[in-house]
């Protein structure tokens, strides 16, 4: 009777005790588990990170091409934004449905706008102001041809703005904006038109002052130094050649930028007042500034937009993501 007793207490003792250590060991503990569940955390966390950033990055992608590429590889990198943008869409169209896809067509589509407007007005000036020369002492009679080549043209002190034949254009593409141009003429000539023998009498006017909303209608030129006396100089308002402006780039570039604009108020300006504007005309922006700080200027620009998209791509990124 007392070994079945000792047994008994035996049996309920093992029974009391748990599983043999060997179970133990190797059976879930609540530390493991609770490590199991971290690690997924942590790389759950790490995968929306790298879709937060990845997005982000395709949404500025137009953008960054437009400032860093374009210059140099227009065709690559108009390519590439196609590229990229039809194999987003397509694989967020696929796996998240149309609400992403047109989150992600609409900030794709502002990034290029905001691409080409950054471009045009201060990434393509930004490179002529570096690889071209400053032109000192430029006479406002000489042909525009000797300033091939130039980014930024300094006047005699005989050259002035010709306020009696400043002109101002709006049309519908202009949007609100008057496009104001005078002729920079040499001073020696007479308002009455006793022309020096530098300056005969019909000679084409080959460098013109422009500006945005600075002038009336007809006369008083005041865009930037234009109402001083002597031209003084300034830089040289680029033309672009790109198949890309002339389809749709023109429209998203600051109105101060739009060379084809001044040239239809400098063509018009001429009819009215009967003065040949040569055959290419330069068209300068009054400034007075270094070419250096001209540049810096153009940099700011940049650094402000980038400041205002960059935020707005993360918080598109944080909706796909």
């Amino acid at each position: 009777m007392a070994s079945r007793g000792g047994a008994a207490r035996a049996a309920s003792a093992a029974a009391t005790a748990g599983p043999p250590p060997d179970v133990a060991m190797y059976g879930p503990t609540e530390s493991s588990v609770s490590l199991g569940t971290k690690y997924r955390t942590v790389m759950e966390e790490i995968q929306t990170h790298r879709a937060f950033g990845s997005m982000t990055l395709t949404i500025l992608s137009p953008w960054l091409l437009f400032v860093l590429a374009y210059y140099a590889f227009n065709a690559l990198a108009v390519g590439l934004i196609i590229i990229i943008f039809l194999m987003v869409l397509g694989h967020l169209h696929h796996t998240n449905g149309n609400l992403p896809a047109s989150v992600l067509t609409c900030g794709m589509i502002g990034a290029c706008a905001v691409g080409l407007r950054c471009y045009y007005g201060s990434v393509l000036p930004i490179h002529l102001l570096h690889l071209r020369r400053e032109v000192e002492n430029a006479g406002a009679n000489e042909p525009a041809s000797a300033l091939d080549h130039a980014s930024v043209v300094r006047f005699t002190s005989s050259s002035a703005v010709d306020d009696s034949m400043a002109f101002g254009m709006k049309i519908l593409d202009s949007g609100l904006d008057t496009f104001c141009v005078a002729p920079i003429r040499d001073n020696s000539s007479s308002s009455g038109g006793a022309a020096s023998a530098s300056s005969p009498v019909g000679s084409p006017a080959e460098f013109w002052a422009v500006g945005i909303n600075c002038c009336g209608n007809r006369g008083d030129f005041r865009c930037d130094e234009g109402g001083e006396s002597a031209a003084g100089g300034g830089e040289i308002v680029p033309a672009p050649r790109d198949i890309l402006y002339s389809v749709v780039g023109k429209y998203f570039v600051p109105s101060e930028a739009r060379h084809d604009l001044f040239m239809r108020a400098v063509r018009a300006a001429s009819g009215i007042y009967g003065v040949p504007a040569g055959k290419e005309p330069v068209l300068v922006r009054l400034d007075k500034r270094s070419r250096g700080d001209m540049i810096v200027s153009h940099w700011l620009q940049l650094a402000i937009v980038a400041a205002i998209l960059f935020p707005i791509a993360a918080a598109a990124a944080a909706v796909l993501a």
